[in-house]
């Protein structure tokens, strides 16, 4: 599995901070159901599916942005890959996250 230097580790939590109800300048880190929630908006069919194209494009395109790079580790990290239709399960994905550590360099 690929390593992801803590710098890297910071900015892909700050990336997910747009998610956190109570934030309040506090760089905190968000709740499980605060990520949840907020990638709901984008499973169109309520199957709790989400596109990679699409959570790769809200990634690196909300709050602290992530360069595709930092996303490509990102997923090598949490193991995250498509389906034979382009969709990821996205609860695995946040509960990877969540879970962390990430291997670091």
């Amino acid at each position: 599995m690929a390593s992801l230097p803590q710098d890297k580790v910071d900015e892909a939590k700050q990336v997910f901070e747009v998610f956190d109800k109570k934030y309040e300048s506090k760089k905190t880190w968000g709740t499980y159901e605060d990520f949840m929630e907020g990638l709901k908006l984008y499973d169109k069919e309520s199957n709790g599916l989400l596109s990679l194209a699409e959570l790769s494009q809200v990634l690196v395109a909300m709050a602290e942005k992530l360069t595709p790079d930092q996303l490509e580790e990102i997923m090598k990290c949490t193991d995250t890959k498509e389906d034979g239709d382009g969709m990821i399960n996205y609860d695995v994905f946040v509960r990877k996250v969540i879970a962390g550590p990430f291997p670091q360099d």
